[in-house]
């Protein structure tokens, strides 16, 4: 109960008209507690593809998922900040390891595609929680990572099917050098 209101009269109120916020009520603020926790693995996932093209000389192209974590990054962060801005409670969470199965550079895209698809997922449903919660401001800025997300899945739906043409995949670490 907020204190203003419980003493303005002496006593407590039924029936509180200014609602006191329970920093961690909203299952969209939860949902995007776990995302942030999600953003920072998918850092994870994409420093570990990197690390094993890297193992097996693909250096340019290590070079690119670098990139992408530290893209995930700057996503988790976007998150924190949007539930700073808004007065809510950041609830930092562990970090699994990344449990991807990598044979060569052609699992490394699919791995890659298969996580961003996951991210898609939970996205959009943080979102439609969003519009069910009418909750205009986060659906709004979800917007964002959704065109983020297609536009990510698309660039690899690419990268894969260049892969399968080319007649030695190193011709395609040349191709990220340039």
């Amino acid at each position: 109960m907020n204190l203003l209101n419980k003493f303005k009269d002496g006593g407590e109120h039924k029936s509180d008209p200014v609602k006191e916020t329970d920093n961690d009520s909203s299952t969209v603020y939860k949902m995007i507690n776990d995302q942030i926790a999600f953003e920072y693995y998918s850092m994870y996932v994409y420093h570990h593809l990197a690390n094993f093209l890297d193992n097996i000389d693909y250096i340019n192209v290590a070079e690119y998922f670098q990139k992408k974590g530290d893209e995930e990054l700057q996503h988790a962060r976007k998150f924190v900040k949007y539930l700073y801005d808004r007065g809510e409670k950041v609830t930092f969470q562990q970090i699994k390891k990344p449990d991807v199965k990598l044979t060569d550079i052609q699992s490394v895209f699919e791995s890659a595609l298969e996580h961003e698809k996951e991210v898609s997922k939970k996205i959009t449903e943080i979102q439609s929680k969003a519009e069910k919660e009418n909750d205009r401001l986060t659906y709004n800025f979800l917007n964002w990572f959704l065109v983020e997300q297609i536009e990510e899945e698309g660039v690899l739906n690419d990268y894969i099917s260049k892969l399968k043409l080319l007649p030695t995949p190193y011709l395609f670490n040349q191709e990220f050098a340039d």
